[in-house]
């Protein structure tokens, strides 16, 4: 079992097993038997979250370049890079339907050094480069790929689920090989990232899209992004709505689900080896305050937190983020003292 203290102001992260080997600030190393998991922490202030989908950002570095959504063009955002990488850009555009498109360029500085500039905006785009073409070739292809792994939008996935009543019967184990092949196929791809759970919804009168600007390697440091206009504005002029950066290469269309998490206390594990078959991650939260003194325990899954369902982790890698503010009577970050409880109930079995 493992006990870990947390306040806002203090992280700290300990061992889930009996033997501690190594211990970090805001992340924690242990060992489950023959499993080897670690345990990553994010605090901040706001309970009652959204769980966090995977994203194909968790193995890369993201850098999320803030705007209040308002930002008329021409503006300057500014950002730090906090790890070096190749990045591509990505900027989100929203102009009302009925004025004329304004082309803008986009452009990344550093000490008034152009390191990287770029169109955007500019035609009706393409598979390439995004846009309102291509948007709709990602929207179009999106219903295409199942996964198993993502629960879709009903309206997209719905329209591509009309089955033929003359159809023979699929056997069930021969349709879950063919998807865990596909879905080795598409990680490499990115295709595996388009799916009906990562489509934007767009307003009607002022549709957001977005469009890669291009490809920059970057130092760690403090940079400007700067978007302007190229040619006439129009009126009114079109708005920064979101951009940021990533070291994944092979995203086709972003979504602005990957950037737009809500504030809270987030926990993924990574799982480096595990036991033939598989870990079950069980928890529970002690509050030392009232009014509620203890959660239920809950289960970790794979598919998300569950008070009922428990689920085996059977795939190394990082584990989803776990919104804790979602826990049924789990206390927001007022300054007390609670204590995280994890264990494996096998492991728990064996030890007496």
């Amino acid at each position: 079992m493992n006990r870990r203290n947390l306040t806002s102001s203090n992280l700290k992260s300990e061992m889930i097993k009996s033997e501690i080997t190594k211990s970090l600030r805001n992340s924690a190393l242990c060992t489950l038997k023959s499993a080897f998991v670690a345990a990553t922490l994010l605090l901040s202030l706001q309970p009652h979250a959204a769980e966090v989908p995977p994203s194909p950002h968790t193995d890369s570095h993201l850098i999320i370049i803030r705007s209040n959504a308002t930002d008329p063009t021409p503006t300057t955002l500014h950002f730090t890079a906090k790890q070096p990488g190749d990045y591509t850009l990505w900027v989100r555009i929203t102009q009302p339907s009925k004025s004329q498109q304004t082309p803008l360029q986009a452009e990344i500085l550093r000490a008034n050094k152009t390191i990287l500039q770029g169109p955007l905006n500019q035609n009706a785009g393409d598979v390439k480069t995004g846009g309102p073409e291509g948007y709709r070739l990602y929207k179009e292809k999106a219903p295409l790929h199942k996964s198993r792994d993502v629960v879709g939008d009903p309206e997209l996935t719905q329209r591509h689920e009309l089955t033929d009543p003359k159809a023979e019967p699929t056997d069930k184990g021969v349709d879950d090989l063919a998807n865990d092949l596909l879905n080795d196929t598409r990680a490499g791809t990115g295709e595996y990232w388009c799916n009906t759970a990562r489509v934007d919804k767009l307003e009607k009168d002022a549709p957001a899209y977005w469009w890669k600007v291009g490809h920059a390697t970057l130092e760690k440091g403090e940079y400007e992004l700067r978007v302007h206009t190229t040619g006439k504005a129009s009126d009114p002029a079109p708005i920064v709505d979101a951009a940021f950066l990533t070291t994944y290469d092979k995203l086709i269309y972003p979504w602005i689900g990957d950037i737009t998490a809500p504030r809270a206390s987030y926990l993924r594990f990574r799982l480096d080896k595990l036991p033939a078959d598989g870990l079950e991650i069980l928890g529970n939260i002690n509050n030392h305050a009232g009014p509620y003194y203890r959660t239920p325990e809950f289960h970790l899954n794979p598919s998300g937190i569950s008070l009922k369902k428990s689920e085996r982790h059977t795939a190394p890698g990082y584990t989803r983020w776990y919104c804790l503010q979602d826990i049924e009577r789990c206390p927001a970050l007022n300054g007390n003292e609670v204590t995280l409880h994890l264990m494996d109930p096998a492991l728990v079995a064996k030890l007496g």
